[in-house]
């Protein structure tokens, strides 16, 4: 708006205004909330089992799926009262609460398939998109195996759709990647090695990569998002060669800058809007 200046008419600036908020604010619009998709991840707060205000006081009820990318609390699952304490905010066992594990969650698996009432990968359909939510802190950072299976599966069956989102915690398709590798120390929370928190060397090109482009060459677009961010980096987004798209969206509370991924389906089923959002404004 800093283009404009104070003689041009009142008319003409709300025209204006309009048509910018139509093209690059569609927060502004108003959108049906089934059709809006939020996404949060390393939401642990300054303390275990603390939920921060920015998020505590968010209506999730306003989104018609909740995508969690992971790292909940500091010891998710170490304890069930800390589980509760979570579930009363994002409802673990709706089957639009998607949530992809991190190492801060996975110190008793049996306890996430209590609350969740699904195992720890799976697929799910939501009106032209279809989510593959995927479990990355098995097998080494790996995924092979029955994840492999159904990655596979999809991939060649998946019709009458418009998207499939993959959902991560860890950025594995930044490692081995010919110009994201050299930038994971200035975005990922973890670096590169075999920690429990690290990008763990992986078959993400090898395995996973090409039964994308399978899907994309269908005319389905890809999106892969992560969400091990939020001490570096607060967002990542970057669109290969061939036309996927990789995203993450993490928290650091006590930094300013946190924000969530919100993605928008317009009436039309081809047509997905996604923006990064402040958590206040959630």
């Amino acid at each position: 708006m800093k283009l404009f200046n104070q003689y041009f008419s009142l008319c003409g600036l709300f025209l204006l205004i309009a048509c910018v908020e139509s093209v690059e604010i569609p927060e502004t619009e108003t959108v049906d909330k089934a059709n809006k998709i939020v996404h949060l991840a390393h939401t642990r707060g300054r303390a275990d089992g603390f939920i921060e205000k920015e998020i505590r006081d968010t209506d999730f009820s306003a989104y018609g799926v909740l995508c969690l990318g992971g790292d909940i609390d500091g010891y998710t699952t170490a304890e069930e009262r800390t589980m509760q304490v979570w579930d009363n905010l994002f409802s673990f066992g709706k089957e639009s609460t998607l949530w992809t594990l991190g190492n801060h969650d996975v110190d008793n698996r049996a306890l996430v398939e209590k609350y969740t009432k699904r195992p720890t990968f799976y697929q799910w359909q939501y009106k032209s998109l279809t989510f593959l939510v995927l479990d990355d802190q098995l097998d080494n950072g790996q995924i092979i195996g029955p994840q492999l299976a159904l990655i596979e599966n999809v991939a060649d069956t998946l019709e009458n759709t418009s998207y499939l989102i993959v959902l991560t915690h860890n950025l594995l398709w930044m490692y081995n990647h010919p110009i994201l590798e050299s930038m994971i120390d200035e975005v990922s929370n973890g670096h590169v090695g075999n920690c429990s928190y690290c990008i763990k060397p992986n078959n993400f090109y090898t395995d996973i990569y090409p039964q994308l482009l399978k899907v994309k060459d269908k005319g389905i677009e890809v999106f892969c998002i992560a969400g091990d961010l939020g001490f570096k980096a607060k967002t990542f987004d970057y669109t290969t060669a061939e036309g996927i798209h990789f995203l993450a969206s993490g928290i650091d509370f006590g930094q300013e800058g946190n924000k969530g991924l919100i993605l928008e389906l317009s009436e039309k089923p081809t047509d997905l809007v996604w923006y990064f959002e402040d958590l206040e404004k959630l």
